[in-house]
This record gives C-alpha cells, structure tokens and sequence, in this order.
C-alpha cells in the first residue's frame, strides 16, 4: 500500500468515526439528562400515586 493510499484510508475512516464516536463528555451530559429525565418521571409517579390514594380516602 503506498504512503499516499494509507494517508487517503485514515483521513476516511478519522472522518466516518469523528461523527459516530462519543466522547467521555458526550456520555456525562447524556446520563445527565436521563438522570433529570429518570427524576421527573419519578416524581410524577409519586404525585400520582399520592393522588389516587387521596381520592380513594
């Protein structure tokens, strides 16, 4: 494989893999918006349920 080739392969795959890759900041700011999502969905849970068992009372 010439040094020309090479050079043209990794320029490629560097451009394919630059999109596709998370980075360890990608994740923290992932996790924590399902961590505020997870959180949420939790409290909404325990407003419901607070609601059901005051109109069952």
């Amino acid at each position: 494989m010439a040094e020309n080739e090479a050079r043209a392969y990794a320029h490629a795959l560097d451009e394919a893999l630059r999109d596709a890759v998370a980075t360890k900041s990608d994740l923290r700011e992932m996790e924590l918006r399902l961590t505020v999502k997870l959180g949420g969905m939790l409290a909404a849970g325990v407003a419901m349920a607070a609601a059901l068992v005051k109109l069952i009372h």
